[in-house]
């Protein structure tokens, strides 16, 4: 605490100054010109990807987009790392950046396409939010694997989703646990969905028509109402999606639950009297 000292019957107030700069450390060296965010990511995931830990590093750059330095933020152990708003933006508060790149390593893939964790959507929402109160634009979070150095990047990837409302829509739902991550590129999210309904569909086919028929001679009509559904499938564009299905099991199982507890605690007071 600063003292107010008395001198001549006037009080002071003692003023203070922080003035810090920044320091040089090993630069990183490329054949062709650092003068873009893609060229400093290729620069930057090659030293990454050697790393046995996980590295949080920021990438500044001014308001031309080109960049200015990058800032080692956190080194941590080989599945985690601690982030802190404070000390993520330090460096780029005193480069005067006007926008970042936030990268960090998945040391653990080796040879497959790094997926972000529910951990990295929570920390990229918040470095989005600190940003977008300082005034500081971040342009991605590439995740970098080990070994390889394939790339996540959230801006490529999310595409439209790359805000603070998209993440956020993102991390309830990966709460609500109907997905566990965005899934990475080497999917197509929606021929995928496509797929994997159609060949739920046909692996429900299969196993009803491999069952012992005991309706076999029957007419359409003596074919009990449950079953008719069996026969004859809903068309694609009517069949409700996985995640209805979902919905539907979930009721299902919770009203279940709900008979059997009730049943428990009847037994219990029949016991009881």
């Amino acid at each position: 605490m600063p003292e107010i000292t008395e001198k001549n019957g006037n009080y002071k107030l003692e003023q203070v100054s922080v003035r810090l700069k920044l320091c040089e450390e090993t630069p990183l060296y490329s054949t062709e010109q650092i003068n873009s965010p893609r060229r400093a990511i290729d620069v930057m995931k090659d030293m990454m990807r050697q790393l046995d830990r996980e590295y949080v590093c920021i990438v500044n750059l001014d308001s031309g987009n080109r960049p200015i330095n990058f800032n080692i933020v956190s080194i941590g152990s080989l599945n985690a790392s601690l982030v802190t708003m404070r000390e993520l933006l330090k460096s780029s508060i005193l480069s005067n950046a006007a926008s970042i790149i936030m990268l960090h390593s998945h040391p653990s893939y080796r040879t497959e396409k790094p997926v972000p964790s529910k951990e990295d959507n929570m920390t990229t929402l918040n470095v989005m939010m600190a940003t977008d109160l300082m005034g500081i634009n971040l342009q991605d979070h590439v995740i970098v694997a080990g070994g390889s150095g394939s790339i996540y990047s959230y801006r490529t990837e999310l595409k439209d989703k790359f805000s603070i409302e998209g993440l956020q829509n993102i991390i309830e739902r990966s709460a609500d646990k109907r997905i566990l991550a965005e899934p990475s590129a080497d999917y197509k999210p929606l021929a995928k969905v496509e797929e994997l309904e159609e060949q739920n569909y046909n692996q429900i086919d299969n196993v009803l028509n491999n069952m012992p028929n005991k309706d076999k001679g029957k007419t359409e009509k003596e074919k009990p109402a449950a079953k008719q559904e069996r026969y004859n499938p809903l068309p694609k564009d009517k069949r409700p999606s996985l995640l209805e299905q979902m919905d539907v099991m979930k009721a299902e199982l919770d009203a279940r639950n709900v008979e059997r507890a009730i049943s428990r605690n009847k037994a219990r007071v029949e016991r009881m009297v």
